[in-house]
């Protein structure tokens, strides 16, 4: 390539140097002019991609190429997605305080009432008669300290009436009305209430408005009296009335609500892996991400734990608070926390339940461990501010979470048995610019290696791999040995650290011409390599018990299959054709003192390759317009000495090249070269190494007419 370029570089050159003139001399003639144009030496790196080059011991080449064909890393095959939990707790949450309110009726005060007050004095003895239709006054029911007013979807009102008096009563009614509108709450009736003795009733609310100032009435109550035994009157003696309001869930109250929870929920996110097990994962970056909303006139409280989720041994856990309500437009609190470091348990509630020997999921047992399962709490609170506030239905606390953009820095557990598929074509640039003819490799050796550093075992299959040589789309697919396709793959050891790196297992497939067709693929010339690759995971091996797996992979940790192939320059070559196109500028002005003239090139050539070059004028349409040889000139091959299989001295061979003082004309005009080289192996048919060491050394030298005035 190079050996061609400078050809016309010395063409130029010389043209350039000979074209100075002196117009001040009168006399004008013809002389001829022999003269050097440049020397060079070019060695086996000026001639090929030294990228490729490698040379052995002694001294014989090989290119050598390398291309990966399949890559395969944790974002393969883990992808997290993101996880959802949602929360909301309404009005029917909320509980209101259970009251207690007493009230006494007195002997003296039913006394009064029956008018037998006279009769009947205090600290008197005597014998009393049966009493019918006794009532009593009005009892204040002061619940004002707890609320206001409530509807309630459900709470109990519980009465006890105990019978400190010395006689029986029977057949009492007993009613609850609210005060601001005489709504009967509740009324029923005892039949009997015996000395000393209690009864208690339970009356259901649901449904019911109730007044946070009620008034309560024995609207009838009698009395068989002391049977004829004389008794003692003290009017302190009293009928107890306890009034017990409990359970209350209200529809829509004004109310002091006092401190309570609104949430207290223990829950699992679920990651959907397909038939990946994992146990835990390493958080490289992510996040999880909080919203709270609030409707509550009172301020609200939470703490979010994944008791799981750790980072030098912290457990996390958010706390915040969610301003009240203003407007009646709802509070928003929104957090976003980076989970980046963390170590994630995703074996579910099992661990925390096991450590604390505590049933924290409320499922009745302790749980065992499971796989792709986060354990979660969550606690919502409001605290007593003693002030009264309405809510209503509508009221609520919302409560979101979510585990986002989760990419691990490390997994662990069972990474299932997914097949994945690759199939491409890539370059092949060993042989680049060899256009024709063919050329047989030696000792042609090919190489498949699998590195692994995926903690699981595999098995690669190489569907195909074929040779294509796109310009005369010639193709051979590689045959590969009995036996040896798909590669068992071995899985590495763990080291357990994000910093030391996994030592790769390698896995490799030898082909050469022993047992393959190695050197059929290389002899077509390819300028591609196409594969189809299928890899198995975990092959035939069943899932282990859950939570139990030991595979793992890190996030720079990978599975790669590469093409390696070495082709020692030990080769028998015919009509190998190498092409290649240049610029080429020369102006009207550089030519105008020339007459004609010849380049010579003199090659000492130890390369045992006999080359026929040709240079083609070329026009903008890259046509060929003429040559520059006749014909293909002759550079003669090194000679291999008898029983010897390396050039000890160069062969010399002389191109002469002719340039009318037309041709010369006609180089102006056009602009490139084409260079067509032709290469065969000396002797023909045999093989011949090629060694560092091999030069191609060069003269130019110019012989021209020249016009001088």
């Amino acid at each position: 390539m190079r050996i061609k370029r400078l050809l016309i570089i010395s063409l130029v050159l010389l043209v350039t140097v000979l074209s100075c003139r002196k117009d001040n001399l009168n006399p004008n003639w013809d002389v001829a002019l022999l003269a050097p144009v440049l020397s060079a030496k070019l060695s086996l790196s000026d001639l090929l991609n030294d990228t490729l080059m490698h040379a052995g011991g002694d001294g014989l080449v090989s290119l050598v190429y390398h291309n990966q064909l399949y890559r395969f890393s944790l974002d393969s095959f883990i992808n997290m997605p993101d996880t959802s939990y949602r929360f909301s707790a309404y009005l029917d949450s909320l509980k209101l305080s259970n009251m207690n309110i007493q009230h006494n009726i007195t002997l003296g005060q039913i006394i009064q009432s029956a008018g037998l007050g006279f009769l009947l004095p205090d600290g008197s003895s005597s014998a009393v008669a049966p009493i019918t239709g006794i009532t009593s006054d009005n009892i204040p029911i002061d619940a004002t300290q707890y609320f206001q007013t409530m509807t309630l979807t459900t709470g109990f009102l519980d009465i006890t009436i105990t019978n400190h008096l010395p006689i029986d009563l029977t057949n009492v009614i007993f009613q609850v009305r609210n005060s601001n509108n005489n709504s009967v709450v509740l009324q029923d009736t005892f039949p009997l209430i015996s000395i000393g003795n209690s009864v208690s009733k339970s009356f259901s609310l649901a449904g019911m408005t109730v007044n946070g100032s009620m008034i309560g009435k024995i609207i009838n109550m009698d009395s068989p009296g002391s049977g004829g035994n004389i008794i003692t009157i003290h009017y302190t003696d009293a009928l107890i009335t306890i009034l017990y309001i409990h359970d209350l869930k209200p529809y829509a109250a004004t109310a002091i609500f006092p401190s309570q929870n609104l949430m207290n929920k223990t829950d699992r996110l679920i990651f959907a892996l397909n038939d990946l097990q994992l146990t835990g994962v390493v958080i490289r970056s992510g996040n999880v991400e909080l919203d709270a909303y609030n409707t509550i006139t009172d301020p609200l409280y939470f703490t979010y734990s994944i008791p799981g989720c750790t980072l030098n041994g912290d457990t996390l856990k958010v706390s915040g608070m969610v301003d009240p309500a203003v407007g009646g437009q709802a509070s928003v609190l929104h957090q976003v926390h980076s989970l980046a470091g963390y170590r994630l348990d995703l074996r579910g509630a099992g661990p925390i339940e096991q450590f604390f020997h505590k049933d924290l999921n409320h499922n009745g047992y302790i749980d065992a461990d499971t796989i792709n399962t986060v354990f979660i709490t969550a606690l919502g609170r409001i605290d007593s501010t003693g002030h009264l506030i309405s809510l209503s239905l509508q009221d609520s606390f919302i409560f979101k979470s979510r585990l986002q953009s989760l990419v691990p820095e490390y997994a662990y557990g069972y990474l299932g048995r997914d097949t994945f598929k690759s199939a491409a074509s890539i370059g092949f640039n060993v042989f680049k610019g060899l256009d024709h003819g063919s050329i047989s490799m030696a000792d042609t050796k090919i190489s498949l290696v699998v590195d692994n550093q995926v903690g699981a075992s595999a098995k690669v299959n190489f569907n195909n791999i074929k040779a294509i040589n796109s310009k005369t789309n010639a193709k051979v697919s590689l045959a590969f040995p009995a036996g040896s396709n798909p590669l068992s793959i071995a899985k590495p050891q763990d080291p357990m650290s994000l910093t030391v790196p996994v030592t790769p297992t390698v896995t490799t497939m030898k082909l050469d011409h022993t047992n393959s067709n190695a050197q059929d693929m290389i002899s077509i010339i390819p300028d591609k390599i196409s594969y189809n690759i299928m890899m198995n995971i975990n092959p035939g091996i069943p899932p282990p018990p859950l939570a139990t797996g030991t595979d793992f992979v890190y996030y720079d940790g990978i599975l790669t299959a590469s093409l390696d192939v070495e082709v020692p320059l030990w080769l028998t070559a015919t009509g190998l054709v190498l092409t290649d196109t240049a610029d080429f500028n020369l102006k009207e002005n550089d030519i105008k003192k020339l007459l004609d003239g010849k380049l010579y090139l003199i090659a000492s050539n130890m390369f045992p390759l006999t080359a026929h070059v040709q240079l083609f004028v070329l026009d903008k349409n890259l046509v060929v317009v003429d040559s520059l040889f006749t014909t293909s000139e002759k550079l003669s091959a090194g000679v291999l000495p008898q029983g010897n299989d390396r050039v000890i001295s160069p062969t010399v061979s002389k191109l002469v090249m002719n340039l009318s003082h037309s041709k010369l004309e006609m180089l102006t005009q056009e602009k490139k070269i084409r260079i067509v080289s032709r290469f065969d192996t000396t002797p023909v048919g045999q093989h011949v190494k090629i060694y560092s060491d091999y030069t191609i050394e060069f003269k130019v030298t110019g012989d021209f007419n020249y016009h001088v005035n």
